[in-house]
């Protein structure tokens, strides 16, 4: 039987480390609940010879060189795929049965992302250890502190703490963690390199809706200082740096910018008290510090206004040094527990008129989302499936204004995307307004008219399968999660008083039944005191193969400029997606009279075919631009054979498949005539030319000119097609 944890031991440069504690980690943890891995971190001294030649039941994973605490586990977790991953500091040695304990926990309670365990001193083993102890918190300046363990007073372990307890951060020294919760977060922070990485990625695992737990039945012992030492410049850095990164981006930003302005007086005293120690290189340390982290905080967007903060409403400095409190037991209880009793009741300042959570209903919800005249949100969205190693994250910006004369969709749109994850980055927009959709990705745009192209709009006299309906994301719009609601209304159960994203919140869910089958179960989050949609959570194909996880997180954009679209308008705003897109400037409205564009493809065969822009035809031309696997394609290829045989004059006819495989294409038109052409990979060519449905012919005259078009197939394709050549 697999085990479902890997024990994941990070290692650079600690071969002493490794021969006294590896030893330890392997007879005290059961194979059965635990694979034990070692991941060196590109070691320069003999630490992979001791693995291979001593420890060969181990695992190891070698990396090129050294990514840091932080990165080298973002690695192990991409490249693992066990449903927990414990992060394991290579001076550890745990307790007999030290494993089960925690991954018992997280199997009893799904709404926690992740735990520790009791961390004591490997020196002094009655006494806790710094890095963790029995748990960690924050205070109200950010400055984090543990049962067990406040600055550099470490508490004797007298069973004072051997109940579980939900924690604002676990230790990284031995962190037990959801593995795919860990990804979805997005891991450790690499920019931080080392050091408070585990408190920022708990509180990420908390903004998220989790919770972490402390386990006392698993006991670990630590050395501390494995990697460097207190003493360390760098660790003074590290830890002053990566303190102020971690509160600037997971605070709002009012809040954060105000709590920032006093750290910097609070690290000011810590500077002058390592100035009056003659500890220059401390000082120097503190001061590099912040000027690193002005420079880095631009690569960092702050928590939304409408998250709630989680520090905890006490100042632990006072209370150390002004009032003598070393110890957790000393320190007032209500101040600890007072965020637990806030988050409980209260999300954030809700004004007295604010609607009562237990009276909104369904209704309520769906006629306020219809309502909104406009919207802007800043939107994040991932994906994650259960065989990638990392999900795949968009960022949104989403604009609509409402469009109630519109008998095709009833608001205009600008939805404007950027994606990162697997390996690749994309980016495009797509837009509706007054019947013109455009959609682009990475270069290459689409337009569609609906003045020269109904059908694409209303496919089968379905406007909402239309393609300005079916856009990517425009279903995350407010207007459209309220007819998703609506059509799924008799399954949604309403949760007045869930808490998400670390508030309390309004939860709808429910499940899309297709013949029985329920192929998307969703959850929907509302504030209760305006009815704002602040995120989503959907699982697609539940209990599949091809079963995936998405969660959308909003954020409204208070100070956004009024949306006003025209294509003028969107030229400005993509003017290099405009210029590559559309080449030619042409649009089936005004290419007749136009030269076909220059373009270049190859035959199935592999011959090259290339046109330059006003090169002649031997004789009047068609042609036909299709896609792979419509069925139509035979009839169309026959229609236009039986018309072409009884001209008076010989016509030669282009195939262009926009996309599909050579033996695709050769499939669907196996034998050629005289006068034919097939050709594969011409989307630039239609894109430039402006066309976004298949089939569509151009009729091309011997000088190069497109002289007419057609689009789409019928009962009387053929007396079309006739039509055309004798334009």
């Amino acid at each position: 039987m697999n085990p479902k944890a890997a024990v994941v031991i990070l290692n650079w440069n600690g071969r002493k480390l490794l021969e006294e504690y590896l030893p330890q980690v392997l007879a005290n943890t059961q194979q059965t609940e635990g694979k034990v891995i070692v991941a060196d971190n590109g070691s320069d001294d003999d630490s992979l010879e001791l693995l291979r030649t001593k420890f060969t039941e181990v695992e190891v994973m070698a990396f090129d060189k050294n990514y840091g605490f932080a990165e080298g586990y973002n690695k192990v977790c991409r490249e693992l795929n066990y449903k927990y991953i414990v992060l394991l500091n290579s001076d550890v040695a745990p307790a007999s049965g030290w494993l089960a304990p925690m991954t018992d926990f997280l199997e009893a309670n799904p709404d926690h992302a992740a735990c520790q365990p009791k961390l004591l001193s490997y020196r002094e083993k009655e006494k806790f250890e710094y890095a963790g102890a029995a748990g960690g918190f924050i205070d109200k300046y950010g400055y984090p502190f543990c049962r067990g363990r406040i600055f550099d007073t470490c508490e004797e372990d007298k069973g004072q703490y051997e109940s579980e307890m939900e924690l604002d951060w676990a230790s990284g020294a031995a962190l037990c963690v959801n593995r795919e919760l860990y990804l979805k977060a997005g891991g450790l922070d690499a920019a931080f390199f080392a050091h408070m990485e585990e408190i920022d990625l708990c509180w990420r695992l908390r903004r998220l809706g989790k919770r972490i737990g402390y386990v006392p039945q698993s006991i670990v012992y630590h050395l501390g200082g494995g990697s460097l030492p207190p003493s360390s410049p760098r660790k003074t850095y590290l830890n002053f740096r990566n303190n102020l990164l971690m509160l600037y981006k997971n605070l709002p930003e009012k809040h954060g910018k105000k709590l920032i302005f006093r750290r910097m007086l609070l690290d000011g005293i810590a500077w002058g008290m390592f100035v009056a120690k003659f500890n220059f290189k401390a000082a120097s340390a503190v001061v590099k510090a912040h000027n690193d982290f002005r420079k880095m905080k631009k690569n960092y967007s702050p928590a939304s206004e409408s998250e709630v903060s989680t520090l905890r409403p006490i100042n632990i400095i006072t209370q150390y040094y002004l009032k003598g409190r070393k110890t957790f037991d000393k320190l007032p209880k209500s101040l600890i527990i007072i965020l637990i009793v806030i988050s409980s009741f209260f999300s954030v300042s809700v004004s007295a008129s604010a609607a009562n959570p237990t009276e909104i209903s369904v209704n309520e919800i769906i006629n306020y989302l219809k309502s909104q005249p406009e919207t802007s949100d800043s939107i994040n969205y991932s994906i994650l499936m259960p065989s990638a190693d990392e999900p795949v994250v968009y960022k949104i910006f989403a604009q609509s204004t409402s469009a109630p004369g519109d008998t095709l969709v009833e608001f205009n749109y600008l939805i404007d995307w950027n994606m990162s994850g697997a390996g690749r980055q994309s980016k495009g927009f797509s837009a509706y307004f007054d019947g013109n959709h455009y959609r682009e990705r990475d270069g290459k745009i689409s337009e569609y008219h609906f003045s020269e192209n109904p059908q694409s709009f209303i496919p089968g006299g379905r406007k909402a399968r239309g393609v300005a309906n079916v856009a990517q994301f425009v279903d995350i719009m407010p207007k459209k999660v309220a007819d998703y609601l609506t059509v799924n209304k008799e399954s949604i159960t309403v949760s007045p008083s869930a808490m998400k994203y670390g508030r309390k919140s309004v939860k709808l869910s429910g499940k899309e039944m297709v013949n029985g089958y329920v192929v998307r179960e969703f959850e929907y989050y509302f504030d209760p005191a305006t009815l704002q949609l602040l995120g989503a959570e959907f699982t697609t194909s539940p209990g599949q193969i091809a079963e995936q996880s998405i969660s959308v997180a909003y954020q409204p954009i208070g100070d956004a400029k009024p949306l006003q679209l025209s294509e003028d308008a969107l030229i400005k705003l993509y003017p290099e997606a405009f210029a590559l897109g559309r080449k030619d400037g042409y649009r089936l409205a005004n290419i007749r009279g136009q030269y076909l564009p220059a373009f270049s493809s190859v035959t199935p065969g592999r011959v090259r075919y290339s046109r330059q822009k006003g090169d002649d035809f031997a004789v009047p031309t068609l042609f036909v631009f299709l896609k792979p696997g419509i069925g139509s394609t035979a009839a169309l290829v026959s229609d236009i054979r039986n018309t072409v045989s009884v001209q008076n004059q010989p016509v030669d006819v282009i195939y262009g498949y926009i996309d599909g495989t050579p033996d695709e294409i050769e499939a669907e038109i196996p034998n050629l005539e005289p006068g034919e052409t097939l050709l594969i990979n011409v989307r630039k060519l239609a894109a430039n030319c402006g066309i976004t449905d298949c089939p569509t012919i151009l009729l091309l005259s011997p000088d190069g000119k497109i002289k007419d078009f057609l689009i789409g197939t019928s009962s009387d394709t053929q007396s079309r097609i006739a039509k055309l050549i004798n334009f």
